[in-house]
């Protein structure tokens, strides 16, 4: 069997969605007026916990059971959805995203509790460190990059909606032409 495009993460439920929606036809209009990008269908917006790329079918049952043991030690998350941003950055722009305000440092907690329990299965540590955001955009060039900088201030700390956030599953990502497809096959509840 071939491996799986692989990746976990955390599921919004459709409130959250459909704030994120509307932030984003909102501003879409100036937003390609800055960037040239492809908006993220409602359908795969999602907090990504860790990317895990190619992963031998074998270990879904094993990768589950990291999740369930780390949404163990987790109760259902309310979080507000605030910020807006850019990642690398404004000046070299490759993703557009929002983020969260989530106080108790939980999710931080969680996102560790599997990257330990997914070194244990063999996978090499993340190198980058985990900041939650769910990908709004991903940007293929930018136009004006001061007016983008200036939209990612005006909006930084805009406060766009709040929700529960109550499981975090493993995703299986399929690539097409007109973008991926994203399928659940392990979800573990907090």
């Amino acid at each position: 069997m071939s491996a799986l495009r692989a990746f976990i993460a955390v599921p919004l439920p459709l409130d959250a969605i459909q704030v994120i929606r509307r932030f984003i036809q909102a501003h879409e209009a100036d937003l390609t007026r800055v960037v040239e990008a492809r908006f993220v269908p409602a359908t795969n917006l999602h907090v990504t916990m860790r990317f895990l790329g190619d992963t031998a079918p074998e270990l879904r049952f094993a990768i589950r059971d990291v999740l369930a043991a780390a949404a163990r030690e987790i109760r259902p998350l309310a979080v507000r959805i605030a910020g807006f941003g850019a990642f690398p950055n404004v000046q070299r722009a490759r993703v557009l995203w929002v983020g969260f305000d989530e106080p108790t440092g939980a999710l931080e907690r969680m996102q560790r509790a599997i990257e330990n329990g997914l070194v244990d299965l063999g996978f090499d540590a993340e190198d980058k460190p985990f900041r939650a955001h769910i990908t709004i955009a991903r940007v293929k060039s930018t136009r004006n990059v001061g007016e983008l900088s200036r939209f990612v201030e005006t909006h930084r700390d805009e406060e766009i909606g709040a929700t529960t956030l109550s499981e975090v599953a493993l995703f299986e990502s399929r690539l097409r032409d007109d973008g991926p497809i994203y399928r659940a096959l392990e979800r573990c509840p907090l």
